[in-house]
Order: C-alpha cells, then sequence, then structure tokens
C-alpha cells in the first residue's frame, strides 16, 4: 500500500509539470498598455502549456490572444469613469498639470476598492476559479499600485514575482534592496536622465521626497483600511514589507535603451518583451507608403481626438506641408480639412509601420513601450510627452541620440514642421543612425528578453519561489545602509581623540612653563 502511494505521488509530480503551470497576472495599471507586456509574456508561457490568466479592467487584451481574461465589472467601470474625464493633450498644451497629485494619490486605493467589491473577482484572484481546493503556482503582478494586489493573495503563499512596466519608477525595488540614489536615479515625470546638474539635482531630490510622502500616505492612510475593511485584520499594518518579500522583479528596462543602473541580482532586464519584427502589410496600405511616411500615434493612453481644436489645427498644417504621406492614428470622427497625403484610423498595426523601410519619422506621445519599439525597429523618433513617464522616457531616447524631444506647450507650426524634417532626414540624420545603433544592440543579446522572462516565471513555480534571491539590504535602515552610525562613530572618536591629545599637550606645555618658572 505504501509502494503504491509513494508510487501515486511519483507519478503526479512528474505529470503536474505537464499539465502546465497555473499562472496569474494581475495589473491594477489606468491603461490598456500596462496590460501589454504581460499578454507578450502570458502568451509566450501559453504556448509552453501553461494555464495563464490575467487579470485586468481591461477587456480584450488577453481574449484576444488566447490567455483566459479576468475583468472585474466594478473595476472596469471605475477606470473608465477616471480616465474619461483626462484632457491630457489639453493641459499640456496649455502648460497645465495633465493630472493632479490628488487624483494620482485616489487611484491607487479607489481602484483597490473597486476590485474588492466584486468578491467573485476577489475570489478568483486568490485562487484559480475560485476553487478553494486549488492554488496558483506563481502570480506575476503590476509594480505599478503592487501593494493592492500583495494584499489580497497575502496569506495564499503564493510565489510571487512583479513586472515592473514603469522603468523608470524605482520605489518597488528600492524596498527590496536595490540601490537607487537620488544623485542618480531621476524622477520620471521629468525630463532628465542620470547627468543632472546641480539644479537638476535639487528639483529631483524635491521631487522624489514629494513622492515618497505621496505614496506613504496612499500606502498608511487610504489603501491599508480598504484593504483591511474587506480582507480583514490579517493585512499587516505594514504593507512595505509586502513589497520587500517580492523575491524578483522583472523590469521593463534595459541599459540598451537607458542609462547602466547597478541592480542586485533580484531584477531581471526585460525590456521589449513585445517587440516582434515587422510583418506584411496589405497592398492597398503598401502603395500608400510607397512614397515615404510618417507615423503619428499617442499610444493607447492619449486620445488624439481629444486635443484642443487650435493643436489639431498646427497638426493637419504641418502634415500638408510635409514631403511625405502620413499616417495618423485618430480615434475621432472624420477630420473635414484633412489633406490627401494623410489616412487616420483608430488603429494601426504599429510594429510593422516602425519596421517598415519607408519609415521617415515616428512622432510618439513618448509612451515607454512605443519608445521600446521605436529602438527596436531603428524608427529615427520625434516625442512631445504628455504625462506620467512621458516626459523621463524622452529623456532617456534623447540622450542615447535617436530622439528630438519638443514640448506641446507654446507648440508652433513652424517648430513643428521642422522638427519632423529634421529627424526625417535620408542623409546626414544621427537620429536615424542612432536608432539603427540601437536596434542592432537590443537584437544582439545572449537570449531574448521574451525567452529570458518566461524562463524566470517556470524557474520561481518549479522551485516554489525564489527566496535565494533575497537581500539583507531590504531590511536596512538609511543609518544603517549608508552607514550613517559608523560614520558618527568614527567622526565623534575623533573628535575626542584630538580634545584629549590637545588637553595632554596644553597640560605638558603648561608644566614645561611652570618648571620654568621656578628654575
Amino acid at each position: 500500500m505504501t509502494r503504491r502511494l509513494v508510487l501515486l505521488l511519483g507519478i503526479s509530480a512528474l505529470i503536474e509539470p505537464l499539465l502546465g503551470y497555473n499562472v496569474l497576472m494581475a495589473t491594477l495599471g489606468g491603461t490598456k498598455s500596462h496590460t501589454v507586456p504581460f499578454v507578450a509574456l502570458g502568451t509566450s508561457l501559453s504556448s509552453r502549456g501553461h494555464n495563464v490568466t490575467l487579470l485586468s479592467a481591461f477587456s480584450g487584451p488577453a481574449a484576444n490572444n488566447g490567455l483566459r481574461e479576468l475583468v472585474p465589472s466594478i473595476l472596469e467601470a471605475y477606470v473608465e469613469n477616471f480616465t474619461s474625464e483626462w484632457d491630457l493633450v489639453g493641459a499640456r498644451f496649455r502648460n497645465e498639470l495633465p493630472i493632479s497629485p490628488w487624483d494620482a494619490m485616489r487611484y491607487g486605493w479607489e481602484s483597490c476598492e473597486a476590485l474588492l467589491r466584486d468578491t467573485a473577482s476577489t475570489a478568483g484572484l486568490r485562487k484559480p476559479d475560485g476553487n478553494p481546493r486549488a492554488r496558483w503556482d506563481v502570480a506575476v503582478i503590476d509594480g505599478a499600485f503592487p501593494e493592492c494586489l500583495l494584499g489580497i493573495l497575502h496569506g495564499e503563499n503564493v510565489p510571487t514575482i512583479m513586472l515592473n512596466t514603469v522603468a523608470l519608477y524605482s520605489g518597488s525595488i528600492m524596498r527590496q534592496g536595490n540601490p537607487s540614489p537620488w544623485s542618480v536615479t531621476p524622477y520620471f515625470g521629468k525630463v532628465m536622465t542620470q547627468d543632472m546638474n546641480f539644479y537638476q539635482r535639487v528639483l529631483n531630490v524635491a521631487a522624489q521626497f514629494t513622492l515618497k510622502i505621496m505614496h506613504w500616505i496612499t500606502i498608511s492612510i487610504y489603501l491599508r483600511p480598504t484593504l483591511q475593511k474587506y480582507l480583514g485584520d490579517h493585512i499587516p499594518d505594514d504593507l512595505y514589507n509586502l513589497t520587500a518579500e517580492v523575491p524578483l522583479t522583472l523590469q521593463n528596462n534595459h541599459y540598451t535603451v537607458a542609462d547602466s543602473v547597478p541592480y542586485l541580482s533580484n531584477v531581471v532586464n526585460v525590456a521589449c518583451l513585445h517587440c516582434r519584427p515587422a510583418m506584411q502589410l496589405n497592398s492597398d496600405l503598401e502603395s500608400f507608403l510607397r512614397r515615404g511616411f510618417v507615423f503619428v500615434s499617442m499610444g493607447s493612453s492619449v486620445q488624439a481626438s481629444g486635443m484642443p481644436e487650435a493643436l489639431r489645427q498646427i497638426f493637419v498644417a504641418v502634415f500638408s506641408a510635409l514631403p511625405y504621406n502620413v499616417i495618423w492614428k485618430w480615434e475621432g470622427a472624420k477630420i473635414k480639412d484633412l489633406p490627401t497625403n494623410v489616412r487616420t484610423a483608430a488603429w494601426w498595426p504599429q510594429q510593422e509601420l516602425l519596421g517598415h523601410p519607408k519609415l521617415r519619422a515616428f512622432v510618439s506621445h513618448g509612451g515607454l513601450l512605443s519608445l521600446h519599439e521605436a529602438a527596436y525597429h531603428g524608427a529615427p523618433t520625434l516625442v512631445l510627452p504628455v504625462f506620467c513617464d512621458h516626459d523621463g522616457n524622452a529623456a532617456q531616447a534623447e540622450k542615447l541620440g535617436y530622439a528630438l524631444v519638443m514640448d506641446l506647450a507654446g507648440i508652433s507650426i513652424s517648430a513643428l514642421h521642422e522638427g519632423i524634417l529634421k529627424v526625417a532626414a535620408l542623409h546626414n540624420n544621427s537620429y536615424r543612425e542612432a536608432a539603427k545603433k540601437r536596434s542592432t544592440l537590443l537584437r544582439d543579446l545572449p537570449i531574448d528578453s521574451r525567452e529570458l522572462a518566461t524562463w524566470w516565471v517556470i524557474h520561481v513555480a518549479k522551485h516554489g519561489g525564489a527566496d535565494h534571491l533575497k537581500s539583507s539590504i531590504r531590511y536596512m535602515s538609511t543609518f544603517h545602509y549608508y552607514s550613517i552610525d559608523v560614520a558618527i562613530f568614527y567622526i565623534t572618536s575623533l573628535i575626542l581623540i584630538i580634545y584629549g591629545l590637545k588637553k595632554l599637550c596644553w597640560r605638558a606645555i603648561g608644566q614645561d612653563v611652570f618648571k620654568k618658572k621656578i628654575d
């Protein structure tokens, strides 16, 4: 009987991996672009026979790619209502804040509460299909607003990985022990890189400190009570520890497309997870592109059709004067004064266009995924940053030479026209040469980013976690990490030694003077 039991257990242990791991992926990101790296990784895992479920606020991305989709209806409605109020391009054009700090903060706990109110989805998040007997073999969660998801999964004993979709945000990996000194860690919301002058470093410290306070308020005052309200008191008081205990982060970054950064072994660079070679376009579109073309796209998070009329007229005037055709991602109604050299649509096959040999320039909003695609396909780019990390992404691309950055605030017809022609030039074009170099470097890696990320997810599932990647640094205080206490000890000791020697010297001198007086 015992032998049969051992044999059955042995067979089940061998069969389970063959049947595939149950992989949970989850993002609370407020824009559809957050789902893109998850879908790319999920389809790679699914092709290897694993069972992948993606929770997000957006219907379609997962299901359209053969993955199981979990879209809580309350969360979906909340995100749709939250983003419908945005006037991103208009605000940037007027030189205003596209999103207020309060809106950025409240999204963290309001989106979490929207998820928690959907009890069926919460149950499906904690267990596959809400089945109490089933369990996830590994969970991959977004580095944007991870505390809510970590709180829900707390106590489920699920090996967890973080996929940091916002590459320039270092808060989560810093709490896991990675060095992120503000002297070389620029705030992602400003046009800055590691090469900051004194004035920029002053601004950077102020921005980073403010961000830290905002995050503490969000987590400690609002999010923790929200989680405890729905899940009970087993939610720990210090949610920061949940982030610190995540053993592995897949960072949507790479030294070929950004500054070189010192990471511990618990961070793996997997930039361009979703990038792929361009495929053939239909004959009608091919004939339109034959003249040479400029591709204009503000991504999925920014609605170009919502731009102010004055800015739309600037775009139309510039496009009509270009010696190229223009492909424009435009989600609104048909434009009456559209020039004959311009085609618009709500969706275009972006990677096919960026990889097309007749592409002259790419006009982008500065989204991370778009800039990674531009680098991958060697597309010279003009960036018009709008909000969030767009400024930081644009600064990185400009530093690497493949992008020209312009500000929407106060932009003119002549400036935009000149900028596009500069980036699109066929000869003596430094932007094109730099883009080609980035493409060569990004493709010349020992292992493809998607393959690397897939291997790590399977590795963590196979071994039931990755505690061997955790660093003791995550427990260290600032005093301990920078040895401030040791410095104080040595400085104090030196002062005492100097003071003691000074006293001895004065005493010796005094005794010598006293002897001379007696003599």
